[in-house]
């Protein structure tokens, strides 16, 4: 890893200006463990923390978050310092530190081109994990776009590869991260706290950078989301769909309020967990349209109040069914109340104080703004299914592949067979010619042809076991499938050829590549006879739904 390439490929693959270049620190695991403590606050991570009873509950919930944390984080971006610090530890052949690195770039890049909000600056903890998925988001965009721009491939692709991989493993919910033994002890909605900025956040913005790129990715910068409903659905995002702010009663006396604020739709789903399935849970707070609660502490004990608004009144006796799965019947009777889109929640007190909160929760006024499009009309653009690949066939000594829309004779005298996709056809006996049809999926361009041919010429040297290569032409060449990058070389110490040709396929996303190896000119003569009547089958190619989906 070369860290200027990573910061420089990063900016450049993101579309933003590195206005100013961060030092970028590689540290072992007890001086990262220190520089984070340092960052993070775990005493200010929760709603509840001060307050007589409340304050050991607070200190525990902190000290949970700060072990996660420190158990999770691998890089920091420190904008007080300009630095980047890595833990050195955690580099890793399935998530090596460049990727890392990229990411805090992403970081980097949001502090000197955007104005960002800080914590303090709003006001519910719903809103701010919300907030923390756009930055999380953006910043694995940003990862995203540097690996796509560091292996030739298109960014529409790595987004709905992205995009893809979310909808197979649904990884908006806790078992993609089951394996994770901290997390996995952790309490249902610290995990979501910690998995939601970034499976969920990535999954909201990659959704836009589908219908609009980067230029749309940054205009949410100037309307960030305010709730994790608007980042689960980003179709209520686009509506401008407002929270509906439900208002709490007065407290009885002598009882004194520790906290207020929303635990939005993701809270809810993680509170639902201790009552039903996970996919129960994740269903019942789909139609959460707005919450506020009020924890508070008197001479009669804890009191909390929960007021929550829905999309439907469906949708409230859903919420209300899942609910009353949390404890017995009659607790049920005494703690819930619904009435149409109403359902309030209220513990602490006597039963008679319980039903008075209960008739004035649901009679409070709701106050919602009224719906604004943060950008008018936008077309989101559904990723198509992937479609499995049509197997190539050989019939009557022609190969032929729908996927890849292609046909090529089998050289005369050759025995063929098909690997996966690719024709491999050889010559008999002591005869030395192959040719090789397949297909690459990288971005077509000068400096991508560049590395598909040194991959070739490293795959050849290696079957070879010992006799190097040296390039005998490097340029452009017509074939039967039309204009191709080409390159050939001859084996040392020996009259062997070989030869690539790759022709642009799918608006330049990838490529067909013929490679040919011969030994005397009469096995070229073969082979380019064969080559020669190559021809397309269709121009409306499969693959490309793959190579630009």
């Amino acid at each position: 890893m070369v860290p200027a390439e990573v910061l420089r490929k990063t900016a450049e693959a993101r579309g933003l200006p590195l206005r100013s270049t961060p030092r970028v620190l590689l540290l072992d695991d007890g001086d990262f463990t220190r520089e984070l403590r340092q960052m993070v606050q775990p005493s200010g991570a929760t709603e509840a923390s001060e307050g007589g009873r409340w304050e050991k509950a607070a200190r525990e919930a902190a000290e949970e978050r700060w072990l996660v944390a420190k158990h999770e984080t691998v890089g920091l971006y420190d904008e007080a310092g300009s630095r980047i610090l890595l833990r050195k530890e955690a580099d890793a052949p399935d998530n090596p530190l460049e990727w890392v690195l990229a990411h805090e770039v992403g970081h980097a890049l949001q502090a000197q081109n955007f104005r960002l909000f800080e914590p303090h600056q709003i006001p519910t903890a719903d809103g701010r994990l919300a907030y923390q998925a756009l930055l999380e988001g953006d910043a694995t965009l940003a990862m995203l776009a540097y690996l796509a721009l560091d292996n030739w491939v298109p960014m529409r692709r790595a987004v709905a590869i992205t995009i893809r991989d979310v909808l197979a493993g649904d990884l908006s919910s806790m078992e993609a991260w089951a394996g994770d033994e901290v997390l996995a002890k952790a309490d249902p909605g610290l995990r979501e706290e910690f998995v939601f900025p970034y499976a969920s956040g990535t999954f909201f913005l990659a959704q836009l950078h589908r219908a609009g790129g980067f230029p749309l990715v940054n205009r949410v910068f100037q309307h960030p989301p305010y709730t994790t409903e608007h980042v689960l659905h980003v179709e209520k995002y686009l509506a401008g769909e407002p929270v509906q702010w439900p208002g709490l009663p007065a407290l009885p006396p002598g009882y004194r309020e520790v906290a207020r604020s929303s635990f939005g739709e993701l809270q809810t789903r993680a509170l639902l967990m201790d009552c039903v399935s996970e996919r129960g849970a994740i269903i019942a707070a789909e139609g959460w349209g707005g919450d506020m609660y009020s924890l508070a502490e008197g001479g009669h004990g804890q009191l909390l109040l929960w007021n929550t608004v829905w999309d439907t009144e469906a949708d409230a006796q859903q919420f209300h069914r899942a609910m009353a799965k949390c404890g017995t019947a009659e607790e049920a009777r005494q703690l819930l109340a619904y009435r149409g889109k109403r359902v309030s929640f209220a513990a602490g007190g006597t039963a008679q104080l319980l039903s008075w909160y209960h008739s004035q929760m649901l009679a409070t006024p709701i106050t919602a703004a009224e719906p604004t499009a943060p950008f008018g009309k936008v077309a989101l653009v559904p990723v198509p299914p992937e479609a499995p690949a049509e197997h190539p066939i050989i019939r009557g000594r022609v190969f032929s592949s729908r996927h890849l829309g292609v046909q090529l004779p089998i050289p005369e005298g050759y025995t063929a067979k098909i690997d996966g996709t690719d024709l491999v056809a050889e010559a008999p006996g002591d005869r030395a010619g192959l040719l090789i049809l397949t297909y690459s999926p990288l971005l077509v361009s000068s400096g991508s042809m560049g590395t598909l041919f040194s991959s070739l010429r490293h795959e050849i040297e290696q079957r070879l076991d010992g006799p190097r290569m040296r390039i005998e032409s490097n340029g452009v060449s017509e074939t039967a499938l039309g204009r191709a990058s080409e390159r050939a070389w001859r084996i040392e110490g020996t009259p062997a050829r070989v030869s690539a040709r790759a022709v642009p396929i799918c608006s330049n996303t990838g490529s067909i590549v013929l490679t040919t190896f011969v030994t005397d000119p009469a096995e070229a003569r073969i082979i380019e006879a064969a080559v020669a009547r190559a021809s397309w089958m269709s121009r409306d190619l499969p693959v490309c739904g793959e190579l630009n989906p």
